[in-house]
């Protein structure tokens, strides 16, 4: 069988590809118009960007065409980070190097042929230079995720996007736990820079890129033996004052963490406990009681909307007063270790 002919654009087709332009949106106006426009037209109706953010408009003649948002990357995606190669701490301290794009959208009565994938291809030029210029850092890699019951990714294949599979059907519900809702994406990625999959999980990074690392949040260095010791503490200090709903991540247990990172000195704001939070290992999160996933059995960290509530009620006090019992039982136990040490090596 022949293939289709292809359709020639009309003029008028052609002048929109060649005179559109992008525009990155800065001012609250624009961004506000974004907005709207993604929540009113886009099928999910919503436009909640998470961490470092971008958001771009296609103009022609002084008319929106089309809108775009770009924001942090996921945080645990299966085949994006097989297919960099890197593993789950690597991840955990480069991820700023990646972005999302979250939302695309072609405004209504403005679906000119090829006008997606002339502004994919203009925004992918612009935006590491804006993401550089705006978060301070480059970009390595791009990503998406594509609802196989509306589209099919065409806009991010011709734009030179490698499809790589599906996501596991879960969504982020708020910020503090993800649910599974069943309809799995297609998972797209597009590297920004050459090579740059391999510079993404080498050893050392190159010197643009290895603020990110630094800038990355302190991970939880005590032991699950260190944390059941002190969660025996706080089980009789901590009385549990909230609903049985909310007992995902018992109070003795949210106490203790916030423990650990003053200990490490993390600044006391529900964020940056959260961004310790993810830090956890599985081992270290069953020690302090959270409760796993029914679905997936994984026990998942709480989120900052979790530690805004907890820290209007948990004294400040109290937080001081375990900090200074825990750390001096660590001292002593570490001066122990030491002795012991010492005394092996000269008997």
């Amino acid at each position: 069988m022949s293939k289709s002919k292809r359709r020639e654009l009309s003029a008028e087709e052609q002048h929109v590809l060649e005179h559109g332009h992008i525009r990155l949106l800065t001012s609250r106006e624009d961004m506000a118009r974004c907005d709207e426009a993604i929540v009113e037209h886009h099928y999910l109706h919503n436009v909640s960007l998470v961490g470092e953010h971008l958001r771009y408009a296609f103009i022609y003649q002084g008319r929106w065409l089309a809108a775009a948002a770009w924001s942090a990357a996921a945080f645990h995606l299966k085949d994006r980070d097989q297919f960099i190669g890197w593993p789950a701490d690597q991840c955990r301290r480069r991820r700023g190097l990646l972005a999302n794009n979250s939302r695309l959208l072609v405004l209504p009565d403005c679906h000119y042929p090829n006008l997606i994938s002339r502004f994919m291809k203009l925004m992918l030029g612009q935006l590491p230079a804006d993401w550089q210029a705006r978060w301070g850092h480059p970009l390595a890699l791009v990503e998406s995720f594509v609802d196989p019951r509306y589209y099919q990714g065409t806009a991010y294949q011709v734009s030179g996007w490698s499809h790589l599979g599906k996501s596991a059907g879960w969504k982020r519900d708020a910020d503090d736990f993800y649910e599974k809702h069943g309809a799995p994406k297609q998972i797209w990625v597009r590297p920004l820079v050459k090579h740059a999959c391999v510079k993404l999980r080498a050893p050392q990074l190159p010197a643009d890129w290895a603020k990110v690392e630094a800038a990355a949040a302190v991970r939880c260095a005590a032991k699950a033996p260190e944390i059941r010791g002190l969660m025996e503490s706080l089980l009789q200090e901590v009385p549990e004052f909230r609903r049985a709903q909310a007992l995902a991540y018992p109070l003795p247990g949210l106490v203790a963490l916030m423990v650990m990172a003053a200990a490490q000195g993390v600044v006391r704001g529900p964020q940056d406990l959260a961004d310790y939070a993810d830090t956890l290992s599985q081992g270290q999160l069953r020690a302090l009681r959270f409760r796993a996933d029914p679905d997936t059995r994984d026990i998942r960290c709480p989120k900052k909307t979790t530690f805004t509530r907890v820290l209007h009620a948990v004294d400040d006090a109290l937080i001081e007063r375990v900090l200074l019992r825990w750390q001096d039982q660590i001292l002593r136990s570490e001066e122990r270790r030491v002795g012991k040490e010492c005394r092996s090596r000269w008997s």
